[in-house]
């Protein structure tokens, strides 16, 4: 089954072939490579299944250390595009990619090296446990050295986390394996040569571990894809889970708002004493306020006397109605129709630059003005500069509308219960629970264009850079305050963070187990059917072949005839017989006998047409079949065989021996071919008794 060929010479690089063989050996590992880490990688760069194992072990026995550089050219590609993929920083790339072309290229010559000598010390032995020791060196044997240098070039690099070592081993260790046991055969029938490849060979020893490996395929495949969908559900179900956190945290605020609405329609003169009161009960309980405010809207025939009653009250002696300048400064406000002037505001101490301050003089703010108004919903304004600092987060400002009587339309609309939020602290937070340690959380606000508006990061990072089985983030459509968001949950650390954070052992090594009993089998079955082809190829090439010389024998040739029998034609057929042969065994010994026959019957297959058959059909007797032949062209080979026989000597040191040849010549007919043969033995007679070195033409019964 495998090449007991030693693994190749240092010759073999100045050779052209060489270079063709590295080249598409790097080029099919690229291949197999790429896609096995994007169909079946587990943690890491391990693979569950990496068929570029078997290619390297199977082009190594195949094509010796010429191979090897093959091997560590496809390696260093693959894995350094999968890595620049993943967003690696380039020294981690190659240093992690050279290293673990290095043990790809170690473990396949180990292979090929154990391999090989286990062939060789097993000759003779059943085929089944050359086959079983083969797959067993080759595969779980020197499979444990890319497993080992891959894991830790990962964790040196910090790709992995060095807690998973063993996943990240073991998921290496059963993909190299079972790649190599499925596809290193697979690639040795399909790598062998034409003259090297018995009849069937390819189909009976490629097929079966194709068929295997793609079941084997597609099982893993299904496991892992069921891991990533089970992943995929625990990461959506916290995604929900911090959706539901963060619109609990915002309903319970815009209760704050409802019930401010209340108290200011139940109670229309309410002042900044009581409503500091009534305030500050819900932000000690709700920190995540930034301010709550009241804004009435004030027409411009108002805003005199408006400003006349807020400086009557405590506190308030120097309040007055501004906006914000072209160069962000507050300034008096303008002349315009009505103003929403924040009245009161509560935290005061941590707000009063608010305080006064016109919302209706920010032309996006008046727009969320005039929808709340039209709606009578809560309404939130897009991510703005809050007016009392802090320009490094982005804030926001959610208008209730309150009426006058209570009720009525967009005209009975007298001002707005307004929540102020710095969007960063109403991130932190909700989310400041331990629960939200190991994701990242990011709120985008999509109404318009895609406006980030806060993170809430995790606590718990990891200190490697994850380069596959990590998850992705879930992304949750919201609306609230009357905009759309996107809430983005992005697991980082922790089991969550991982599609794979382990891997089912006993079931992999039952599919392993399972996979090298059921390739062994095959395998064993095909060497047998191997074995049995070629003992019924010897026996047939033994029964119509001469074992001294090579030629056919009296059945072989009989065959032959036949078969240009059927072909129609003229045929000629020469009955040679050999001259002095008796001497030669008489003076030589039959070796030299021997040795003088293997040179006559070279003599003969040089002297005639390569279409013609040349046949020993007796002890010093030989025939040749003339295919296609005119009477006068079968006499110029036969005058050219005999002047070749008459040149084929043997040196001894009893002398130098040679023979002549008396040829007679015979037309093939329908007789068939042995009345042809006696017919020319008759004429080769009548040649030997003329003087030998003759051609005798049967018919005629003259000497030429």
């Amino acid at each position: 089954m495998f090449d007991d060929r030693p693994i190749g010479s240092p010759t073999a690089w100045r050779s052209a072939k060489t270079i063709g063989v590295i080249l598409a050996v790097a080029a099919a590992y690229v291949l197999l490579a790429v896609g096995s880490l994007h169909l079946l990688t587990a943690v890491g760069l391990s693979s569950l299944l990496w068929p570029a194992a078997g290619l390297a072990t199977g082009a190594t026995l195949t094509f010796g250390r010429g191979a090897l550089p093959g091997v560590f050219l496809g390696s260093v590609a693959a894995n350094s595009a999968w890595l620049l993929w993943a967003d690696i920083d380039g020294t981690s790339v190659w240093s992690t990619s050279l290293a673990i072309a290095a043990g790809a290229v170690a473990q396949a010559a180990v292979a090929a090296h154990l391999v090989t000598r286990a062939n060789r010390h097993s000759v003779g032995s059943a085929r089944g446990r050359r086959v079983l020791t083969a797959l067993l060196v080759m595969g779980p044997v020197a499979c444990t050295i890319a497993a080992t240098i891959g894991t830790a070039t990962q964790i040196v690099n910090d790709l992995v986390d060095p807690g998973q070592w063993a996943v990240v081993w073991f998921g290496w260790w059963i993909g190299d394996t079972l790649g190599t046991v499925l596809f290193a055969p697979f690639f040795l029938a399909v790598l062998a040569s034409p003259n090297r490849q018995p009849s069937g060979r390819l189909l009976k020893v490629a097929a079966p571990p194709l068929f295997l490996g793609v079941v084997v395929l597609l099982a893993l495949t299904q496991t892992l894809h069921a891991q990533r969908r089970s992943a995929e559900n625990a990461r959506d179900a916290v995604a929900m889970d911090a959706v539901a956190t963060l619109e609990a945290n915002l309903t319970r605020h815009e209760e704050v708002l409802v019930g401010l609405r209340s108290l200011f329609e139940a109670s229309p003169d309410v002042d900044s004493a009581g409503f500091r009161v009534y305030v500050n009960n819900f932000i000690a309980r709700y920190p995540t306020l930034q301010a709550v405010s009241w804004n009435p809207i004030i027409g411009a025939n108002q805003l005199d006397a408006f400003i006349e009653n807020q400086r009557a009250q405590s506190g308030f002696k120097d309040f007055t109605v501004t906006e914000r300048a072209p160069d962000g400064s507050l300034v008096a406000v303008g002349d315009r129709s009505e103003y929403v002037v924040v009245a009161y505001i509560e935290p005061i101490a941590t707000n009063r630059a608010a305080l006064g301050f016109d919302i209706a003089s920010n032309p996006d703010r008046l727009i969320t003005i005039d929808t709340a108004r039209s709606t009578g919903q809560i309404t939130a304004t897009k991510p703005i500069t809050l007016v009392q600092g802090d320009s490094e987060q982005p804030g926001m400002l959610v208008l209730l509308p309150t009426y006058r009587a209570g009720f009525g339309t967009a005209t009975d609309v007298d001002g707005f219960m307004v929540g102020v939020y710095r969007l960063g602290d109403l991130m932190e937070s909700t989310f400041q629970s331990s629960l939200w340690d190991d994701v990242d959380i990011e709120l985008v606000d999509v109404t318009d264009d895609r406006a980030p508006l806060a993170a809430s990061p995790a606590r718990d990072v990891g200190s490697f850079a994850g380069i596959a089985g990590s998850i992705e983030a879930a992304v949750i459509e919201m609306e609230w305050f009357g905009r759309q968001w996107e809430l983005i949950v992005t697991p980082v650390s922790g089991a969550l963070a991982q599609v794979h954070p382990s891997l089912p052992f006993a079931s992999l090594l039952v599919l392993l187990a399972l996979v090298f009993l059921l390739e062994s089998f095959m395998l064993v079955i095909a060497s047998d059917e191997q074995a049995a082809a070629r003992r019924a190829e010897t026996l047939s090439h033994a029964a119509t072949h001469d074992p001294l010389t090579g030629l056919l024998n009296r059945a072989g040739f009989a065959n032959a005839c036949d078969s240009a029998a059927a072909t129609g034609g003229e045929h000629m057929l020469l009955f040679c017989d050999l001259d002095r042969f008796k001497a030669v065994n008489d003076t030589g010994g039959h070796e030299t006998g021997d040795a003088l026959l293997q040179s006559v019957a070279h003599a003969m297959r040089s002297a005639v047409r390569t279409r013609d058959v040349v046949a020993r059909i007796g002890g010093d007797e030989f025939a040749v079949l003339l295919n296609d032949c005119s009477i006068d062209a079968a006499r110029m080979v036969a005058q050219s065989l005999i002047t070749s026989v008459m040149g084929a000597t043997v040196i001894t040191p009893d002398g130098t021996f040679s023979v002549g040849v008396s040829v007679g010549l015979a037309a093939f007919g329908p007789d068939g071919v042995e009345a042809a043969l006696r017919e020319a033995d008759a004429a080769s007679y009548a040649a030997k008794r003329a003087g030998g070195n003759a051609v005798h033409l049967a018919v005629a019964s003259s000497i030429v």
